[in-house]
């Protein structure tokens, strides 16, 4: 009997362990994003502070180890003319509905219609594209398999009920 005692105890304090890791994860991507708002906020104090008033002197942004964070890149809204990978993507889905086509398949026809990507990983930048669209956009669109994407909507709802706007790329319900 004392035996299971220390084996569950020892599973007890690896369970505890790992919850730690968790916070401690959790806790540090809070930090981050908690300084980033925080240099944004002294950087809109700077440009809307009085020339009379002192201007906030911000040290750099370091993590919980001493090393910088990095910041996070700001969604760009495309110029006249320019082709969106995103709006590529859902060009490229739209004129196939129903019709299986793999990531490769998707980037190679996005491309052809004139996006670009500066991504290291195009493949993955399509795919990551892809899951967004369906959820956080709720686009009609689905998975099929690995790397295997299709629009699934029927004639009458293009969108599933959601409207759209690829101009300014917002959602209204």
């Amino acid at each position: 009997m004392a035996r299971n005692r220390e084996t569950l105890s020892f599973m007890d304090m690896q369970e505890y362990v790992d919850w730690l890791k968790t916070e401690r994860t959790r806790i540090e991507s809070e930090l981050t994003r908690n300084l980033a708002a925080l240099e944004n906020a002294e950087r809109w104090l700077e440009l809307h502070s009085s020339t009379s008033s002192p201007t906030p002197v911000s040290a750099p942004l370091t993590g919980a180890e001493g090393e910088p964070v990095k910041r996070r890149r700001r969604a760009r809204r495309s110029r006249e003319g320019i082709v969106t990978m995103r709006r590529a993507v859902l060009q490229v889905l739209r004129a196939s509905p129903g019709e299986s086509l793999k990531v490769a398949d998707i980037l190679e026809r996005a491309q052809a219609i004139g996006a670009t990507t500066k991504s290291a990983d195009p493949i993955n930048a399509v795919d990551l594209q892809l899951y967004g669209l369906r959820d956080r956009d709720n686009f009609p669109v689905e998975k099929v398999g690995p790397r295997v994407w299709r629009w699934n909507a029927s004639p009458e709802s293009p969108s599933n009920g959601i409207v759209h706007d690829e101009s300014d790329q917002t959602t209204t319900f």
